[in-house]
């Protein structure tokens, strides 16, 4: 059994490179704990009463949640056969150049894909798979992961991807209006404010493309 807030957790991400998924039984009660990592946890089968930030919620199969850096989070009680995908990682484990992100919400803001999403909030945030994608994805990153084929990093970063954006879509995050043309509208900018200096990932949220 892994458990959820030990120690063992924290070493195996960084044994991994930034990333972990495992399908778990979980010992109720799971003691309240946070970490320095997203965390993403799946109930493939069983219930839970779980607690987020001081709001406890029931929880049942197809559901999931999002746990941010540092969020407090417990698993109250359940049922006996309760099984967790947990899926754990480090924001640069997508791209290194988002190794500043220490939030959801500050990943989707480092061009995941568009701009402007970091005052996006997500505590609390219960979704549910309807269409079984979210599972579809978490399978195949389990499966890139432990069989550690020909090329299987560059999978897992472009999977992640994948499972960021059909979170921004389960959470009908919208993508910011402007042009189409990014180069074009940065420079546009630019020469509305010369006197100004300026920086594409402060003054644009704007952070170089994938480098797989």
């Amino acid at each position: 059994m892994l458990f959820f807030g030990g120690v063992f957790v924290e070493r195996a991400l960084q044994m991994r490179g930034g990333f972990s998924i495992d399908t778990l039984r979980v010992d109720i009660p799971c003691s309240t704990h946070s970490h320095d990592f997203l965390e993403l946890a799946y109930i493939k089968n069983g219930w839970t009463l779980h607690t987020l930030n001081q709001c406890q919620k029931r929880l049942t199969a197809g559901d999931f949640m999002l746990v941010d850096f540092g969020e407090a989070h417990s698993y109250d009680d359940g049922s006996d056969d309760l099984t967790v995908i947990n899926c754990l990682f480090q924001p640069a484990m997508i791209d290194p150049s988002f190794g500043h992100c220490r939030s959801f919400s500050l990943l989707l803001d480092s061009r995941v894909p568009g701009v402007g999403y970091a005052g996006t909030h997500f505590g609390n945030k219960l979704l549910h798979d309807d269409s079984g994608q979210i599972l579809f994805i978490l399978e195949r990153l389990s499966h890139e992961i432990h069989q550690q084929a020909i090329g299987y990093v560059p999978m897992l970063r472009i999977l992640l991807m994948d499972l960021m954006i059909q979170l921004m879509r389960q959470l009908d995050i919208q993508t910011p209006c402007r042009p189409g043309i990014e180069v074009g509208w940065i420079v546009e900018q630019i020469n509305q404010n010369v006197a100004s200096t300026h920086c594409l990932t402060t003054s644009f949220s704007f952070a170089p493309v994938l480098s797989v």
